[in-house]
């Protein structure tokens, strides 16, 4: 009910409220600047000099870019495995290589536990904050995990 699924039928999750933050807080972010740049009177606007106002350009392009990656996380899996990005970083896994899926009711986002070596890898596609969809998603993936073991 909650899961999303392509038209192939593979289970496809992405945090929703984390993109939709990242939107807000780019829109915010950026309007906020420039409204409070030209309200400032022009005289205001010399005193600054080109690294403080690039400085300040740095630091609200380093949010707006941490948001996104971390927004545009997502999961795929079909009965092959696996293919899932946490920020900037992408990952492919068989079923084979996988353990179990972990999500515990602390979790922040679901957690991939691998056979060997021994290692667990975050799906940040799946996060605590998007509730009984999120549960949905994990359910779904487990269930494709059961099948790959038992085929």
């Amino acid at each position: 009910m909650f899961s999303t699924r392509t038209p192939d039928g593979a289970v496809l999750g992405r945090p929703r409220l984390v993109l939709v933050n990242a939107g807000l807080w780019t829109v915010l972010l950026t309007g906020g600047s420039l409204l409070g740049w030209f309200a400032l009177p022009p005289h205001v606007r010399a005193l600054f000099t080109m690294p403080q106002i690039a400085t300040l350009l740095f630091i609200e392009g380093f949010i707006v870019c941490f948001l996104w990656a971390v927004g545009l996380s997502y999961v795929r899996a079909d009965a092959a495995g696996l293919r899932f990005r946490n920020g900037l970083r992408s990952h492919t896994r068989t079923w084979d290589d996988v353990a179990h899926v972990r999500y515990l009711t602390g979790d922040p986002w679901a957690f991939l536990e691998l056979r060997e070596p021994i290692e667990k890898l975050p799906l940040m596609g799946i996060m605590r904050t998007d509730g009984e969809r999120a549960d949905g998603l994990v359910a779904d993936l487990r269930a494709l995990h059961r099948a790959s073991r038992e085929a």
